[in-house]
């Protein structure tokens, strides 16, 4: 018979196991809270910030649509830079100098390069869009994710 002597009482050391005090944690669990953060990230970086800014185009496009054809049937004379001025004007409720520096800010970025055409009434509701997003305070980057030039030629027509 193989008996142990008992431990000197000095000479133990305390050993205090604090797993009991731990969450058990399973591999599911932690896989899961892999995915669930890709997915948040996916959410809140990617798919939810085009989502928000495709539907911000859309809703711009048809606003500006809708104040083109106010606009003109009111002016049926006027076209070209002075109707989308005047659209401009009636859409923002902005004056003529602020509604020019659009017309003329979209014509430099789509009439003239990368090769010189005539401004549509589709350069400069984009041109609205991208700048109303890029001056929102709570614009999460300094570009826009969607193609918004897309956007809004699915409810702009070509030709007006």
């Amino acid at each position: 018979m193989n008996q142990h002597p008992s431990p000197d009482p000095s000479e133990t050391q305390t050993f205090v196991d604090l797993s009991a005090f731990l969450p058990k944690r399973t591999w599911q669990e932690r896989t899961g809270e892999a995915i669930s953060g890709w997915f948040r990230e996916l959410l809140a970086g990617g798919l939810l910030r085009r989502w928000r800014e495709a539907r911000l185009a859309r809703r711009l496009s048809r606003k500006a649509l809708r104040a083109y054809e106010t606009v003109r049937a009111a002016n049926p004379n006027l076209s070209g830079d002075a109707l989308y001025v005047k659209v401009i004007e009636y859409r923002t409720g902005r004056n003529a100098e602020f509604a020019r520096g659009i017309v003329s800010g979209a014509a430099r970025s789509y009439a003239e390069w990368p090769v010189q055409r005539a401004l549509t009434f589709r350069d400069v509701v984009h041109y609205m869009i991208v700048s109303d997003y890029l001056a929102a305070a709570d614009a999460p980057r300094r570009w826009t994710s969607v193609d918004v030039r897309r956007l809004v030629s699915e409810i702009v027509p070509p030709r007006i």
